[in-house]
């Protein structure tokens, strides 16, 4: 819902922005409309509010932390993104925004993604991207967060392959969460890979694709 709301507003300000009696921009310029809402939106101006972003070591590997609420006091959420390598701090402004009101709410690119990649050799890390590696990352940040922002605790939201992540980090260190929330959570990656097959060419056959169909054998 709030994904659709955005993009209503940003093609109704594009329309406006292109009926008005102006000369055609540029082609390089065409999304200044966009650009002009992002940052119209995007703004913390309340008084105890938070927008920073900042880099930390965790696990020996430099990474990208940006934090974001109307209200310090607010209780931390902290979003591990999906993927693996699918961040979300780039159009974070597109859903997060209603959430800032009630949480401080953390993005995160993980190690060998997003801005954090440039930052570690990746010959080095390639070795290091396991499945324990980025729970312990995880433990990491929340630690540093609770003490940046005299926290005992925190919520954390794990969507995809986040939250493989996530559940680990629950199943470890249950002390450091108020709760843990699963969007899109994984529980048997290799069954829903073949409930995902299977639905696939069920819908093949009744479609007699036969091509399709030739293909799974």
């Amino acid at each position: 819902m709030i994904r659709s709301t955005a993009l209503l507003i940003f093609l109704s300000a594009f329309a406006l922005a292109s009926a008005a009696p102006s000369p055609t921009p540029p082609s390089d310029d065409i999304y200044s409309p966009g650009r002009a809402l992002v940052a119209d939106i995007n703004p913390i101006v309340t008084p105890n509010g938070v927008d920073e972003i900042f880099e930390i070591v965790l696990g020996g590997a430099r990474q990208v932390v940006n934090v974001r609420g109307a209200d310090r006091a607010n209780p931390i959420l902290l979003f591990v993104h999906g993927g693996p390598a699918a961040v979300e701090m780039p159009i974070a402004w597109a859903f997060q925004r209603p959430w800032e009101e009630f949480f401080t709410v953390v993005q995160w690119d993980q190690r060998a993604a997003g801005r954090s990649f440039r930052l570690n050799d990746p010959k080095t890390i390639a070795p290091t991207l396991k499945p324990e590696r980025y729970r312990d990352d995880t433990i990491e940040l929340i630690e540093l967060l609770c003490r940046k922002y005299d926290k005992s605790k925190i919520f954390l939201l794990g969507h995809s392959w986040g939250s493989i992540v996530g559940l680990s980090v629950a199943a470890k260190r249950p002390d450091l969460l108020y709760a843990y929330i699963g969007m899109g959570q994984v529980i048997d990656f290799r069954e829903n890979e073949q409930v995902g097959f299977d639905w696939t060419l069920d819908r093949a056959r009744k479609d007699n694709n036969a091509d399709a169909v030739r293909k799974t054998k």
